[in-house]
């Protein structure tokens, strides 16, 4: 009645902690369910009684023996610290991936996310160390807060055009990325997202980007007056004369650093913009400097 690979049990469990409205047996792997909407027959995958392992297939729909339920959303910390799962599959049904989905899923090194998909929610793949690449699809237009942060074999990132701006920390520690390419329609750039990429050499601002460019891999304002954020991998800057000032955390966490020429134009250095940088002295700032920010060094 259900198929070879389909088995369907309803439990009442809403005093437990994995808490799930029913579950289903699919390609032989127990994945659990929590109706979202009765009206519109949507759901979600959640935790159940056991880690998810091995390789996971998410079906687009699923029944509880009574209604067909479209999958639409990866709910809060569903695999969260889920180390044996290897490989999973999203349905094109799936709109959100929630929070902390797949924090610390160690083992997963590749994932496909749909084109369905909107919003990535915050911490939602930190700490996948295996991850090598990943690439958001165009349909996203949210990345929450460290979502992929410390994914530290993760060697390139697409980011598309339909995310014009990137939370805090979304890729703190990625130690191994080596360059990124920012999409002509980014229109703000926190300084932090890249925090601690110690590997990171260069930025790539499109050509067409209204708001920023990017020279010998450092991102800047349009009119390059102000220097927003260097790479966490770069040894010696050279900071053009047109810039009048070094933004808040523009070089924060830069621990490889080694020189920097600031040229006289400079008047004023924000907050933490140089924290952190072990390698670097209040002497290499030029008298023009009329203001420094809070813990700039």
């Amino acid at each position: 009645m259900f198929g070879s690979f389909l088995a369907v049990c309803l439990l009442c469990l809403a005093s437990t902690a994995n808490a799930y409205d029913f579950f289903a047996v699919n390609n032989g792997v127990t994945i659990y369910y929590n109706i979202t909407s009765s009206k519109d027959l949507t759901c979600e995958v959640t935790r159940g009684d056991d880690k998810y392992s091995g390789q996971v297939v998410i079906p687009s729909t699923v029944s509880d023996g009574t209604n067909t339920y479209s999958v639409t959303s990866i709910g809060y910390d569903t695999f969260y610290k889920c180390a044996d799962l290897k490989s999973i599959k999203i349905p094109s049904s799936v709109l959100l991936i929630d929070e902390e989905a797949f924090y610390g899923c160690t083992g997963l090194t590749k994932i496909d996310i749909p084109s369905s998909v909107k919003s990535i929610g915050n911490l939602a793949f930190e700490k996948c160390i295996g991850l090598k690449y990943i690439e958001i699809p165009n349909s996203v237009t949210t990345v929450g807060f460290r979502a992929f942060s410390h994914c530290t074999s993760l060697t390139s990132i697409a980011i598309p055009p339909s995310v014009t701006s990137i939370d805090e920390d979304v890729f703190c520690g990625c130690e191994s990325l080596k360059s990124i390419e920012i999409p002509s329609t980014f229109t703000s750039i926190n300084p932090r997202t890249f925090s601690d990429c110690t590997g990171l050499k260069s930025f790539y601002v499109d050509k067409n980007n209204t708001m920023y460019c990017s020279l010998d891999g450092i991102i800047y304002n349009k009119e390059k007056t102000k220097l927003i954020v260097c790479p966490a991998g770069k040894t010696t800057v050279n900071i053009p004369s047109s810039v009048t000032s070094i933004g808040d955390y523009a070089f924060f966490g830069c621990t490889g650093l080694r020189k920097i020429n600031i040229p006289s134009s400079v008047k004023s250095i924000g907050n933490y913009a140089f924290y952190g940088c072990k390698g670097l002295k209040k002497s290499d700032i030029p008298s023009s400097v009329k203001s420094i920010g809070k813990e700039a060094f």
